[in-house]
C-alpha cells in the first residue's frame, strides 16, 4: 500500500511540474508575444499626408434628409458626384485638412488628409452615387471627398526595453515630428502623430523610432546673481530621450506614428530615431 502511494504521489507531482513549466511558458509567450500597436481609431479616424492636388472618386453633395439635416453619419444615406464610384464597394470618406512643412527646412510636404468614415456604395445612376454610411469618426458634411477603401490593419509588434540618455544612438535613419492629431501642442503618451520620414528610410508598421532632441541652454539667460548673461557650450550637447513611438502605417515620406512611452513632455519638432 505504501508503495502505491508513494508511486501515486510521484505521478500526482509529475502532472504539478510539467503544469508549472507549461504555465511559465505560457507566462513567457504572452509576455514576449506581439501586440497591437495602437488601437482601430488610430488607424482608421487619423489620416495621411497626400499631394496638394490629390484625385479622389467623388465628393458629398447631399443625402436623403438633407432638408432636416446639414451634416450626416452611420446607416445615412448620402448623394457623391460620380468620379469613378462602382455600385458594391467601398470608399473612405475624406477631409482634406491643412499642409504639412518639413519643419527643419520649411518646405511643404503635402496635404494632411483626414479619414472621417466609411461609405457603400448602394448604386450609381449616370452622374451621382447613393451611398449609405457605413462607419463615421465624426460628422459628415456636405464636400467630404471619397476614394476607395483599401483596409488598414492595426500593427502587431514585440515591445523592446525603451532607450535611456545613456544609450548610444543607433545611428540609423532620423526624423522629425511634423504633426500631431488635433494639433495638440504638447505631446504625451497615446498622441497620435506624423514623421517626416517613410518608405524612403526603410520604416514598416510596428517599427519603433526613438523621440529625442538636444540638451541646448537658451542662449541668454539670468544667471544666479540675477544678471542677463549669455551661454555658448564648448561641448557638443548630449541628446536627452523623450520617449517612444510606434509606426502605424507608412507612406512614401511620411508615416504616422503613435506615442507609446514618455519620460518628458514633447512638441512638433522633436526629433526621432529608427531604433
Amino acid at each position: 500500500m505504501r508503495r502505491k502511494s508513494l508511486a501515486n504521489f510521484s505521478g500526482v507531482l509529475s502532472v504539478l511540474v510539467l503544469a508549472g513549466l507549461g504555465a511559465a511558458r505560457l507566462s513567457a509567450q504572452s509576455v514576449d508575444a506581439p501586440q497591437p500597436m495602437g488601437a482601430e481609431a488610430d488607424v482608421n479616424c487619423f489620416g495621411y499626408v497626400g499631394p496638394e492636388n490629390e484625385p479622389f472618386s467623388g465628393m458629398l453633395v447631399s443625402g436623403d434628409a438633407v432638408y432636416e439635416q446639414s451634416a450626416f453619419s452611420f446607416q445615412d444615406v448620402v448623394y457623391a458626384t460620380n468620379g469613378g464610384i462602382r455600385a458594391g464597394d467601398d470608399y473612405w470618406l475624406l477631409a482634406p485638412r491643412d499642409e504639412v512643412f518639413d519643419i527643419p527646412n520649411g518646405r511643404p510636404i503635402g496635404r494632411f488628409t483626414q479619414y472621417i468614415g466609411k461609405a457603400h456604395a448602394l448604386c450609381v445612376k449616370d452622374q451621382v452615387a447613393i451611398l449609405e454610411i457605413t462607419s463615421a469618426c465624426t460628422d459628415v458634411p456636405i464636400g467630404t471627398m471619397l476614394k476607395p477603401f483599401d483596409p488598414i490593419p492595426v500593427p502587431l509588434a514585440r515591445r523592446t526595453p525603451s532607450l535611456n540618455n545613456c544609450d548610444e544612438p543607433s545611428g540609423k535613419q532620423v526624423g522629425t515630428i511634423v504633426f500631431s492629431r488635433d494639433g495638440i501642442e504638447t505631446l504625451s503618451d497615446g498622441t497620435d502623430v506624423i514623421i517626416d520620414i517613410g518608405a524612403d528610410a526603410g520604416l514598416a508598421p510596428g517599427d519603433f523610432l526613438t523621440i529625442f532632441r538636444y540638451a541646448v541652454p537658451h542662449q541668454y539667460d539670468i544667471d544666479f546673481n540675477g544678471e542677463l548673461r549669455s551661454y555658448k557650450a564648448d561641448i557638443a550637447p548630449p541628446r536627452t530621450v523623450l520617449g517612444e513611438l510606434a509606426v502605424l502605417t507608412v507612406g512614401d515620406h511620411t508615416a504616422t506614428a503613435q506615442i507609446i512611452t514618455m519620460s518628458h513632455a514633447m512638441q512638433v519638432g522633436d526629433l526621432v530615431e529608427v531604433k
